[in-house]
């Protein structure tokens, strides 16, 4: 199921985690519009003095982004679901993805009023066993 919603957050960014877990935001890099570590996501958005970004979350078999992701990597996800949060609201979308690891996709990321997001249940590659 495809889900939007279009907000202009107060710190122009917003965060991709556990549907029921924030996890471990990760540190802030200078001129890195988008960050994460193994259980969250954060992303840059449109300053929100230049207007609101419309968030799209959808299964990946259900999203078009058009252009190739600005980011591609997979999310921790428990709880089997995935969310979009922000400092100010701690649930603005949600999607049931059914596995304990999601593929994460983000595209039109950057100086623009859109943000496209989806999730697949692909598995991340197999760590190597250590020798």
């Amino acid at each position: 199921m495809t889900d939007s919603i279009q907000l202009a957050p107060p710190n122009s960014l917003f965060f991709l985690s556990d549907i029921e877990d924030d996890g471990t935001g990760p540190e802030f890099v200078p001129d890195r519009l988008i960050l994460s570590t193994p259980s969250c996501i954060s992303i840059g958005c449109l300053a929100f003095v230049d207007g609101k970004t419309t968030l799209t979350l959808a299964p990946s078999t259900e999203l078009d982004l058009k252009l190739p992701p600005a980011f591609t990597g997979f999310l921790k996800t428990p709880n089997r679901g995935v969310r979009i949060s922000t400092v100010e609201h701690p649930s603005l979308l949600r999607l049931t993805t059914g596995t304990v690891s999601s593929k994460s996709e983000s595209g039109s990321i950057g100086p623009s009023s859109r943000t496209a997001l989806s999730s697949g249940s692909e598995r991340p590659p197999e760590s190597p066993s250590p020798a």
